[in-house]
């Protein structure tokens, strides 16, 4: 069997688990990690204290990701709030003042938060780094002692209908989101069609995940801020019936560009071996399919295989694996897979009576 190797870092996918919204991606993570653990408490018992019998319990599944981009959606999934737009904001621009200090701004300021009456502020800082408070009419002030021509920063509130905000609620939950995770698998062996080492990608699809909320954004002079999630698996219904174990993490699916369901077939059986027809009834073969590892299936796609009946004068077979009487005999119907003949045909007695 081929080597193969889970190459790199996953690109991420994040969906809201009730609604569906897409909440986040990301395709430059620099860390994507998934730890599978289960705790084990060991049986002991009898003379010399032997070890009995293991119970394995507390089965959990623990991702890591770090984006190294400042993504909006990844925090705001992890305080359970919503990405807004538009909303108020603290903006400075350059002025140059005129006559008597006059100054005009682009925007139109409104008052700042938590202050009291009906006056709105700036600031203003002139070329030595002084800064004075003005009062604005509309979108004008003026600066005592300025002078025309001169230069300053001009800082006040205004509303910004394009921002786009998150708001971190004092007592917050974080989302719980269905979490895909898409990483290369490369081979030292087999090459794609383009030349490639790269033949496939492994898809890890976290069922329901619960972020921690626990959120770091670090700053520095000389470094970029990064966006760091940690989350937990939730136990989730796993469509199968039953009392026991019904419940799964997650799945890992291997795709392999250009594969086929047969590539690791190595036989083929049919559910039912024996079929009893009446007349020009009929009946359809379901085929099962064995690989080299794993659990058999059902063949997906009939497409691909090869129906012949021994004696067309008991019973005919359609591509679809539909047999129909002709006449009272027996006769055999065998199947395989028209594009791998060293897979065995499977075959099944026809009675027609």
């Amino acid at each position: 069997m081929a080597k193969r190797f889970l190459v790199g870092v996953a690109n991420i996918f994040a969906y809201h688990k009730t609604t569906g919204n897409e909440l986040f991606t990301s395709r430059t993570m620099i860390d994507t990690a998934i730890e599978i653990s289960t705790d084990s408490t060991n049986i002991n018992g009898g003379v010399g204290n032997a070890l009995q019998y293991i119970y394995f319990h507390t089965p959990e599944l623990s991702l890591t990701l770090t984006e190294t981009q400042f993504n909006l959606g990844m925090i705001a999934s992890n305080v359970g709030s919503d990405i807004t737009t538009g909303g108020d904001i603290w903006d400075e621009e350059t002025v140059v003042l005129g006559v008597a200090g006059a100054g005009v701004i682009t925007a139109t300021p409104i008052i700042q938060p938590d202050i009291a009456g009906a006056v709105i502020y700036g600031w203003v800082t002139d070329a030595a780094g002084i800064t004075t408070k003005v009062t604005f009419t509309g979108s004008n002030f003026t600066l005592a002692g300025g002078t025309d021509g001169e230069t300053v920063c001009v800082r006040y509130y205004t509303n910004n209908s394009s921002i786009r905000v998150v708001t971190i609620p004092a007592n917050f939950i974080p989302a719980s989101i269905r979490l895909v995770m898409e990483c290369s698998l490369a081979s030292s062996d087999d090459v794609s069609a383009a030349g490639g080492s790269i033949i496939g990608k492994i898809q890890f699809e976290i069922n329901t995940a619960q972020l921690s909320g626990a959120q770091s954004i670090e700053m520095s002079s000389s470094g970029v801020s990064q966006t760091p999630l940690t989350a937990m698996a939730l136990a989730s219904p796993s469509g199968v019936g039953g009392c026991i174990g019904s419940s799964v993490y997650g799945t890992i699916k291997e795709v392999i560009a250009g594969a086929n369901w047969y590539d690791n077939v190595y036989a083929l059986a049919i559910t039912n071996g024996e079929i009893d027809i009446t007349g020009v009834g009929t009946e359809t073969l379901e085929v099962i399919a064995i690989p080299i590892q794993g659990t058999a299936f059902i063949v997906p796609d009939y497409t691909d295989l090869t129906f012949t009946s021994l004696d067309l004068a008991v019973a005919t077979v359609a591509a679809t694996g539909v047999i129909t009487g002709v006449a009272a005999g027996d006769t055999s119907v065998t199947v395989g897979i028209t594009a791998k003949a060293s897979v065995d045909d499977a075959a099944a007695i026809v009675t027609v009576t």
